[in-house]
């Protein structure tokens, strides 16, 4: 595994150019006092699409055959791919932070860190769980397909959430009973409750991947 996680850090790394192109606009942004939450969420995006385009090089011209007979095991290598994606989403999730920092120095920009931190902590717990569910909808369907996938999975999520409170209560269901049940939950029980479902998203995720790797023929 260690050998696959440094071909992907060297795919990465030779994308330099759009690294230095990419730092030139954050610090525009910052330059404008952009919100600190969209400067570190817009960095874990960047992350997740640089840790997901490491398996888009592998499956380019047909390279998925040749990766297969390197001397590591299916799981392992589905298991890289789950592991480097969610590494690069925390490396610059943690490059926003400080970015974010020096920022605020320099613009004598008064914020309490320790305030702010349990939001961006939110922002990169989720991106870890998108990243591993996009990670595995890739070793899935292949890149090109995924898209599709991605496409209509979001197309969903946006239709649930623009319409899903009126289709439960033209269905009888008391949505207000249940929204004033789950804000009289305690927020330490609710927490526990988040990590343990993007837990259970991300085991299942690296699983199913490593399942579906196994059962495929190159």
């Amino acid at each position: 595994m260690k050998g696959l996680l440094v071909k992907d850090a060297m795919v990465v790394f030779a994308q330099r150019k759009k690294f230095i192109i990419l730092f030139i606009g954050i610090s525009l942004m910052l330059s404008f006092k952009m919100d600190a939450t969209f400067i570190v969420s817009y960095l874990c995006l960047i992350g997740m699409i640089l840790g997901l385009n490491a398996y888009n090089y592998d499956e380019n011209n047909n390279g998925m055959p040749f990766i297969m007979t390197l001397p590591s095991t299916r799981k392992a290598y589905a298991l890289e791919k789950h592991l480097f994606s969610m590494m690069t989403v925390t490396v610059f999730w943690l490059l926003g932070l400080i970015m974010q920092f020096f920022a605020n120095m320099i613009q004598k920009v008064d914020m309490d860190f320790a305030t702010q931190f349990p939001t961006y902590l939110k922002f990169w717990v989720l991106f870890l769980a998108f990243t591993s569910i996009v990670t595995f909808v890739e070793i899935r369907f292949g890149t090109e397909r995924s898209r599709i996938v991605i496409l209509l999975a979001g197309g969903l999520c946006f239709v649930i959430a623009a319409y899903g409170r009126q289709l439960l209560m033209n269905l009888g269901v008391d949505v207000s009973g249940i929204t004033d049940l789950i804000a009289s939950v305690p927020p330490t029980v609710l927490t526990a409750a988040e990590i343990l479902l993007i837990a259970a998203a991300i085991c299942v995720s690296a699983f199913l991947s490593m399942r579906t790797l196994e059962k495929r023929d190159f």
